[in-house]
């Protein structure tokens, strides 16, 4: 059974459309919109904005402003005194005031021993070198977040370039395959036309034969270099998932992956 196993292909290779491609800077400003690590740089770069927003507000003079009001509330027997004086002379000591648990609770809700507060506290930062550095260092991860931003992008642009042009050549290799098998098979007719009326030999046929197929793989080995050039830059480009019907389904959740066992 497997050696007389035979493999038959689902699918043609591709061949060279007709339509125009898209013009570069579209191909290219697709590329850039979707590149996934250009979107890694974006987000490095607005990461490394705000650790020098927040660097530099180090350096600011800072100012807070506070305000209190409290009410407060006496638990227990007090025992007052007619001069504000410690210890209380004996002939100064007053009567007793009955108190208790409810009663300071009573007195804190009617605000009879209120406190008032109020202040402000200013720091200004003088020869902070510390955070002087760290605002120098901060801004100079972001320059070269930015650089890195704009490394990729040349890269992803000249990539895209690469690609649109690998596949204008493919589509000109497979067209002159095609061509060359043409001519070969115009070759071979004739030999056996000239065999058929004895002014060939065999010989003859069977080199045409084999120059037939040789040509028949090379149109072959361009229409499969023209597929894999058309699916690099629907990569590149970010058409990929779209040109090809690919969907990657929804992520795994650990419930899913538990199911799975």
């Amino acid at each position: 059974n497997v050696i007389a196993a035979r493999v038959v292909t689902t699918q043609a290779l591709p061949l060279p459309q007709q339509t125009t491609l898209p013009e570069l800077k579209q191909m290219v400003t697709r590329a850039v919109n979707f590149s996934p690590k250009l979107a890694e740089d974006r987000i490095n770069v607005s990461n490394n904005d705000l650790a020098v927003k927040v660097r530099k507000d180090t350096l600011l003079p800072s100012l807070t402003l506070f305000a209190s009001y409290t009410s407060s509330g006496v638990a227990g027997v007090g025992v007052n005194c007619a001069v504000a004086t410690f210890p209380c002379p004996a002939g100064s000591v007053l009567g007793t005031l009955p108190a208790g648990f409810g009663r300071s609770v009573g007195d804190i809700f009617s605000y009879k021993a209120p406190d008032y507060g109020v202040g402000f506290a200013l720091s200004v930062p003088v020869w902070n070198r510390t955070n002087r550095a760290d605002e120098a260092t901060t801004e100079l991860q972001a320059a070269a977040a930015r650089v890195t931003l704009q490394k990729d992008e040349n890269a992803v642009t000249e990539q895209v370039n690469e690609d649109r042009i690998e596949l204008e050549g493919q589509m000109a290799q497979v067209q002159a395959a095609e061509n060359a098998e043409k001519l070969f098979q115009q070759a071979l007719d004739n030999s056996r036309s000239k065999y058929s009326l004895g002014k060939g030999t065999i010989d003859e046929v069977e080199a045409a034969e084999v120059a037939l197929v040789n040509a028949q793989k090379g149109v072959v080995a361009a229409q499969q270099a023209y597929a894999i050039a058309q699916v690099t830059l629907a990569k590149d480009s970010g058409t990929l998932l779209d040109e090809y019907n690919i969907s990657l389904g929804q992520p795994l959740t650990p419930q899913s992956i538990r199911n799975l066992h």
